[in-house]
């Protein structure tokens, strides 16, 4: 059967699987493919920064001007735009038939850029989503340009700015009105200085808005007031209550107010990416009278690794202590015991510190669908430690039967890292479908661990995607470069690549194709014998260098 006499269905469906390289030459093929990768090739263009940029001028401009004359198809099927910084180049940054004919380098190049940007931007009428990091190179005549024009989108749906570069032009962004997504990102003084007044303008013009994110990349949290509390505080309070679903913020511990708790009350998702800065767990600052520490040689598998685990300490917490913790952070607490009182039952959450009242707020409910601690804080030591007990036995199980997306990464505390209990845990988590552990491969039974890992994969039908994150030694935080901690990460990396070829032959159907380990990606490829499948390291390939003409 030739390919075109294929369902139309199934015909997309391969070629969506192949390489952007793979689709530039598929388009040339005949009609009926070029039907099918127009909108795959084209679904998102970028207009980057110029000075940094090494790709050549003439196929940015002749696909700019392409644009504006509409001799092309690609403008209807573009949905997302990233504009980073459109700067028209220097002189050493010019075309060659220009430079030959000694004209002004720079104003040619802005001179074509001024006519046909807006023209080109106008022809992009089905765009969905635009992402502006803008730059105070930008000449200004740029920016009223592209604020034009996203005044002027009917379809528009998502914008994200990043806006932290002092800029001496105005960028007016009050008229952009109803988006779905709204992602704003600066610095304090960015924010204080009338982006934060554009961001509630935005928000007034959008009753349907459903996702807002906001972070400052200079945010102290020592400030009692951040700057996504005071954008809750300063708006209007005639504005009917939106309904947020997500929301993502560089702040944490939320003051979550009143007037914010109008916004949020159908909250699901929420990305918590900041750390509190309140009083550290350790109350007096000495960790060992804290907590009874039993030090305990885990017992060692035969032919694995003689000697090689280390002492860990089996901790008993101080009742009294953990009182005292509580108290001692009061904003998170607070924070946490708002969503619990007013019913906020999350479905996806990513938070990067862990604390008792976040557990107890995940342990009061079930159907949590995604959950993600991807950097558990290591400078809390034992008390933190302490948590894994909460967290396996009193908020994981309310959640297995309903979560699909878990990460659980600690880079120098093994207590959270891979076991017997924790495996058995997520092997009742038959919806996963992506995995992020932590494995300590100097641990007694490190091997057999992970191959039950791998096991475990087998049986968790939906699993798509395993990730498995190197666990090392506590000491090693204060330091973690120099050439002890890249000598144990080398050695890290060459066990891994010895176990996984080690592991059992897997028959073809198996749906967990690649697995990815300290940085090392893991195929499955055909063994010798041609009777199954074995995971064999797969080397990263050279990055292909981008060029206007890919557009």
């Amino acid at each position: 059967m030739e390919a075109l006499q294929l369902p139309p269905e199934v015909l997309h469906m391969i070629i969506t699987g192949q390489s952007r390289k793979k689709l530039v030459v598929l388009r040339q093929v005949c009609r009926t493919f070029n039907q099918i990768v127009e909108p795959l090739l084209f679904s998102t263009i970028t207009l980057t920064d110029f000075n940094t940029s090494n790709a050549p001028l003439d196929p940015f401009y002749n696909f700019l001007e392409s644009l504006a004359n509409g001799t092309t198809n690609a403008g209807a099927h573009v949905r997302n735009l990233l504009v980073m910084r459109v700067t028209p180049p220097d002189v050493s940054k010019t075309l060659d038939e220009t430079k030959a004919d000694g004209k002004n380098f720079k104003g040619d190049h802005e001179e074509k850029m001024k006519k046909w940007l807006l023209r080109a931007l106008g022809s992009l009428k089905s765009l969905r989503c635009v992402s502006w990091t803008p730059s105070n190179s930008d000449p200004q005549w740029i920016q009223d340009c592209i604020t034009q024009y996203l005044v002027q989108l009917p379809t528009l749906e998502e914008f994200n700015i990043k806006w932290i570069y002092k800029i001496s032009g105005k960028i007016r962004l009050d008229q952009i009105s109803n988006l779905k997504k709204l992602s704003v990102k600066g610095t304090t003084e960015i924010f204080r200085a009338g982006l934060l007044e554009q961001a509630i303008s935005i928000v007034s013009n959008s009753p349907n808005l459903t996702s807002l994110a906001m972070s400052d990349d200079d945010y102290d949290a020592s400030d009692d007031t951040s700057t996504f509390d005071l954008f809750f505080d300063v708006l209007p309070t005639s504005l009917p209550p939106l309904r947020l679903t997500e929301v993502i913020s560089s702040y944490f511990p939320l003051r979550l107010g009143e007037v914010a708790l109008q916004h949020v009350k159908g909250l699901k998702s929420l990305t918590l990416e900041g750390k509190p800065d309140e009083e550290p767990d350790d109350v007096d600052g000495n960790e060992e009278e804290d907590w009874e520490i039993n030090w305990a040689k885990d017992e060692e598998e035969d032919g694995e690794g003689k000697g090689s685990s280390p002492c860990r300490p089996k901790l008993q917490p101080n009742p009294v202590l953990v009182r005292q913790i509580q108290d001692r952070r009061p904003k998170s607490t607070a924070f946490w015991n708002k969503l619990r009182l007013s019913d906020i039952q999350l479905e996806r959450l990513h938070l990067e510190d862990v604390d008792h009242s976040a557990l107890g707020y995940l342990a009061s409910y079930n159907g949590l669908r995604a959950l993600h601690f991807p950097d558990i804080d290591a400078s809390r030591g034992a008390i933190v430690d302490h948590l894994t007990t909460t967290f396996f036995t009193e908020v994981l199980p309310m959640h297995v039967e309903t979560l699909e997306e878990l990460t659980v990464v600690s880079a120098y505390l093994p207590a959270w890292s891979l076991n017997a209990q924790i495996l058995n845990l997520f092997a009742q988590c038959k919806n996963l479908r992506t995995l992020h552990v932590s494995w300590e491969p100097n641990a007694a039974g490190s091997i057999k661990t992970l191959y039950s890992l791998l096991d475990l994969s087998k049986s968790l039908p939906c699993l798509q995607s395993l990730t498995i994150s190197f666990a090392y030694p506590r000491f090693m935080r204060v330091a973690p470069c120099g050439n002890p901690w890249i000598r144990r990460r080398d050695s890290y990396r060459k066990k891994a690549t010895e176990i996984f070829p080690g592991y059992e032959q897997v028959d073809k159907t198996k749906n967990l194709y690649m697995v990815e380990a300290g940085g090392l990606k893991f195929k499955l490829r055909p063994s010798e014998d041609s009777k199954g499948y074995r995971y064999q390291f797969a080397p990263p390939k050279a990055r292909k260098k981008v060029v206007w003409g890919d557009c």
